[in-house]
């Protein structure tokens, strides 16, 4: 078992165990990516969400 403190609440990256320098270059890089896999994700919850509610609006729920 390892007996490490990790701080409560956040992720802890490998680089900021060992301290690291990593380049601006790639700062930017994973920046780019994050932003562009939070608009992925961003696009295919409008669809499921719309897609529900074009569900909801066009079918409606027959009463007994």
């Amino acid at each position: 078992m390892n007996e490490q403190k990790k701080p409560s609440g956040r992720r802890v990256r490998p680089e900021e165990v060992i301290h690291i320098q990593i380049s601006e270059l790639e700062i930017r890089k994973r920046v780019r990516r994050g932003f562009w896999r939070g608009v992925g994700v961003g696009v295919l919850v409008m669809g499921v969400v719309t897609v529900w509610v074009y569900y909801l609006a066009f079918n409606p729920i027959e009463k007994k």
